[in-house]
């Protein structure tokens, strides 16, 4: 299911092959591409992460 996410976006390409014994074999390959970063899309970004509470720690150590 990623992976044809991917292919939609064009981000992997692949490629159906018979081996030597008539297996079918699916090579996949990453397409070139690039992500331009600067503070404004980082930023962005940033809202849309969720943190998990941590557990609290209930045990005493030297106990």
């Amino acid at each position: 299911m990623h992976l044809k996410k991917l292919q939609e976006a064009g981000l992997v390409s692949n490629k159906m092959e018979l081996s030597e014994d008539g297996k079918a074999m699916n090579y996949c390959e990453l397409a070139p591409f690039s992500v331009h970063l600067n503070p404004a899309i980082i930023s962005e970004a940033a809202k849309s992460i969720t943190f998990k509470k941590a557990k609290e720690n209930t045990s005493i150590k030297g106990e």
